[in-house]
């Protein structure tokens, strides 16, 4: 028998991100990281797969050194992390370029 699969799940509360967690195998185990504690508990209680539920604003640095100083404590290991969370401008998909795209992975993945 294979070992379990276990995914972190950050902006967990997003609709892209429960239909990720319902499209996989239900054998995968995640740990869900989102803003909301009320619908972060939701969905944990919805969906039966998930190990554990974090509250952290990614926007905010000293909560996200918090929460990575957690999941290095509890000694858990991702076999991946699914990025769900972030901010733009909602604009008309006829006023993006690529400079705008670029823009927006800066802003929410590399700074």
């Amino acid at each position: 028998m294979q070992p379990t699969l276990q995914y972190l799940i950050c902006g967990a509360t997003s609709e892209l991100a429960i239909a990720l967690i319902k499209l996989l195998d239900p054998s995968i185990t995640f740990t869900l990281v989102a803003r909301d504690t009320d619908k972060l508990q939701h969905i944990a209680q919805t969906l039966g797969n998930i190990t554990t539920t974090h509250t952290c604003d990614l926007a905010d640095d000293t909560a996200v050194k918090t929460l990575i100083k957690q999941l290095k404590s509890s000694k858990t290991k991702f076999d991946g992390v699914f990025c769900a969370a972030g901010a733009h401008a909602m604009l008309p998909l006829r006023l993006y370029s690529k400079n705008k795209f670029s823009d927006i992975m800066d802003s929410n993945f590399y700074t």
